[in-house]
């Protein structure tokens, strides 16, 4: 009882001040319905691809008419060179059909497509399950025609014919839906690290200020007095959240590819990691001005690196390697394998390792604080 009053006075503290609704409420929310509403614009060009082909035999000129003409997609007719058109954003892909790609498709072997982008796996991985998902039919075809190229264009036209359609993993392109909400996402646990991080460390400052030996001559104990602070934090993000994905769903009204608790689930879960991280600083600060100074060193280069603020796919495979130590990579990985239609074990492992920084971070700082003397003696 004396964890939850306190965690309710800490609310109400919390929200004493003007700027406070601001800081916790309006910002998180409004950067997230801005950069929601920008990212689900509805794109009429479809998806910008560059299409090379280097064979220009029969089965690469099939393989082209089904890609632009069962998919959203606009194909780039100039001339220019490739690099140039991705950086300039005149593409979103490239797609170079190489030499010998009709018979190889036709045999044993695996046809060369070389997909390009630099806008992250998001963007492709649509285009690539489609081609594959096509070559592997254009395989079935060849063996049972006995990889005859007449009878091959023979059961092509019945296959046509009848309408016999395969059942492809791509429909529509959600390369701008799922960077958007990488984005968006990313912007609000970084919100989130300096809300729960800043929370936290009040209990440095109410050391300091010996509030602290007060609470240890009255009936609340010490477990009591932390653990009301991090309820506080609890309750204060599941407002957050809670508020978020109703801006999301129900006043956008917006089209994510998610279920919602996946969404819901995967910020919390990283939000109990970020009130961990918290609770290191306190137990390993002995004074409280190196709190302050460890808030900006810690969350924006790990929110970084962890693909806050852009693709990982972007970074070198050194940075990529780096980002699965912070839990915020986990939260996003999460999200994302939930849009791109993965499997729920793939998407409730990421969740999980979330939640196990969590109780790493808990249980370290719950040893130390315990064993140091340190955390009650400040000048």
């Amino acid at each position: 009882m004396n964890i939850i009053k306190m965690a309710l006075n800490s609310l109400k503290l919390a929200f004493r001040g003007k700027f406070s609704i601001f800081r916790y409420i309006i910002l998180p929310v409004m950067t997230v319905y801005v950069l929601i509403g920008l990212g689900t614009k509805t794109n009429d060009n479809g998806l910008r691809v560059n299409i090379i082909d280097n064979d220009k035999s029969y089965l690469s000129q099939l393989y082209i008419d089904e890609l632009v003409n069962n998919n959203n997609i606009k194909v780039y007719s100039g001339d220019e060179d490739t690099t140039k058109l991705l950086t300039s954003d005149k593409i979103d892909i490239s797609l170079e059909i190489s030499k010998g790609f009709q018979e190889e498709a036709l045999s044993d072997d695996s046809p060369s497509i070389i997909i390009t982008s630099i806008k992250g796996s998001e963007t492709s991985i649509w285009i690539k399950e489609y081609s594959n998902n096509l070559i592997e039919l254009f395989k079935n075809l060849s063996k049972i025609s006995g990889e005859d190229t007449k009878e091959f264009e023979n059961l092509y036209d019945e296959y046509s014919k009848d309408k016999i359609k395969v059942e492809n993993s791509i429909i529509n392109y959600k390369g701008n839906v799922v960077e958007a909400t990488g984005l968006a996402m990313g912007i609000l646990i970084m919100f989130i690290m300096f809300n729960c991080i800043g929370n936290t460390s009040r209990i440095l400052r109410e050391k300091y200020n010996k509030t602290y030996y007060r609470i240890r001559t009255a009936p609340v104990s010490s477990f009591e007095y932390i653990m009301g602070n991090v309820l506080f934090n609890i309750i204060l993000l599941f407002i957050q959240l809670t508020l978020v994905l109703i801006v999301i769903f129900k006043i956008q009204k917006a089209d994510l590819g998610i279920n919602p608790w996946i969404l819901f689930t995967s910020i919390m879960s990283f939000g109990l990691s970020a009130i961990g991280i918290g609770m290191l600083i306190v137990a390993f600060s002995d004074r409280h001005g190196i709190s302050g100074i460890a808030v900006p060193v810690i969350v924006t280069p790990t929110c970084m690196l962890s693909g806050c603020f852009f693709s990982v796919e972007l970074m070198p495979d050194f940075m990529k390697k780096i980002s699965y130590f912070f839990p915020q990579r986990w939260a996003l990985n999460a999200i994302k394998t939930a849009q791109l239609g993965s499997s729920d074990i793939e998407v409730y492992i990421s969740i999980l390792v979330t939640l196990a920084f969590a109780a790493v971070f808990f249980l370290i700082s719950s040893l130390k604080m315990r064993r140091s003397k340190a955390i009650q003696n400040h000048v």
